[in-house]
């Protein structure tokens, strides 16, 4: 190849599942078993691929230009700084056929409130670390998060402890990206 070529020509083809020389069904056969048998599930033939293949491709296309659409919609809105009520959720069941468009809705807000501490030994220490909690006053939703820096070197158990203590609260759940760490129906490591 010279200066500025590439060494490897590309073109694009156009599926034809009944053509049976190009493969393309062939391939589609091998992708789609070998996914089967990651996930447990019944394998299938050439002709089921085939029959298969034949009603899901216009599907697929049509569905996912239909999505993009509705999705460059809103994400025009918000270039745009629209406000919370331009914006739309949309529903779209293209068998019968139904798009249903929605407004919507912002998630609930609750303020920190942190638990009363009067009439109990520690009431007037507690008070005062109450009112110095930078927390108090604000509002949340269930999309907003709590950032504690505690160190790298420490046990689950101790980060429950440690934000129970600055925060007044206890954690429902803890996660990272899309792992669970932490719930309270999973049993904690014993402590060592």
């Amino acid at each position: 190849a010279q200066k500025g070529e590439s060494a490897c020509a590309l073109s694009e083809i156009e599926f034809e599942k009944d053509d049976p020389s190009n493969g393309h069904i062939d391939f589609i056969t091998a992708a789609s078993n070998l996914r089967a048998r990651n996930y447990g599930i019944p394998e299938a033939d050439k002709m089921h691929t085939k029959r298969i293949s034949g009603r899901i491709i216009p599907a697929m296309i049509t569905t996912t230009a239909l999505i993009t659409g509705f999705v460059c919609l809103q994400l025009y809105k918000l270039a745009m700084k629209k406000s919370m009520q331009s914006f739309r959720n949309v529903y779209v069941n293209l068998a019968v056929p139904c798009v249903i468009q929605s407004e919507p809705q912002k998630p609930p807000q609750v303020y920190y409130l942190p638990a009363s501490t009067e009439g109990s030994a520690a009431a007037s220490s507690s008070t005062t670390s109450i009112a110095s909690d930078p927390l108090v006053g604000q509002s949340f939703t269930l999309w907003d998060r709590l950032d504690l820096n505690v160190g790298r070197d420490i046990s689950l158990t101790q980060f429950l402890g440690a934000f129970k203590n600055k925060y007044h609260m206890s954690i429902v759940m803890m996660s990272h990206g899309a792992v669970l760490i932490y719930h309270p129906t999973l049993a904690l490591p014993s402590a060592a």
